[in-house]
């Protein structure tokens, strides 16, 4: 089935998290970065009853949009909106011992360069903990030159033969999807 959405690495991210969130009764998201909040809307309009949703984002400002004007909500085991920084989140949750069966890292910052604090090897290995079990999946959203020097990462975490990538737009926008074996 393919995912038709506003810009062109969310229906790449459907097409990838769609057949896996119809496959289960319960599905756990991670979603790290929120933009204008279309992604996780599309997210639990899309997957079956029983999908769960916590979307992080870095600016307090960027939720409050999300909720004023996009139609975002929070709803008791459905949906969690958390303010804070995606690669401190990402650690709390691995200390803790969450578990997802998806992470979506759409974060960027400044010049929209993703962070190191969500890109960097100890990072990796973080998500490593949050995705443990067979079939889980794991999509960065990511532009060059941080493509190339971050996709070796997840394939050093993940084993080569679990990572893949898809060139979203004019080889400067890419998805590294991991799935997890």
């Amino acid at each position: 089935m393919s995912y038709p959405m506003e810009f062109p690495y969310m229906g790449h991210v459907m097409n990838q998290l769609g057949p896996k969130c119809d496959a289960k009764k319960q599905f756990r998201v991670l979603l790290l970065g929120l933009g204008g909040g279309a992604l996780p809307q599309y997210i639990l309009a899309r997957c079956p009853n029983g999908t769960f949703v916590e979307s992080v984002e870095y600016d307090p400002r960027v939720i409050s949009a999300a909720t004023q004007f996009f139609g975002l909500r929070e709803e008791q085991g459905i949906s969690k909106l958390v303010a804070g920084e995606g690669g401190a989140i990402v650690a709390d949750r691995a200390r803790q011992r969450a578990t997802y069966d998806a992470v979506i890292v759409d974060a960027f910052g400044d010049k929209q360069q993703v962070p190191e604090t969500c890109r960097s090897e100890g990072f990796i290995k973080n998500l490593k903990k949050l995705v443990p079990k067979k079939g889980g999946l794991v999509i960065q959203n990511i532009q060059s030159p941080l493509f190339e020097k971050t996709r070796p990462l997840y394939e050093k975490t993940f084993g080569s033969g679990n990572v893949q990538d898809v060139n979203v737009l004019f080889n400067v926008e890419h998805l590294i999807i991991t799935n997890v074996a």
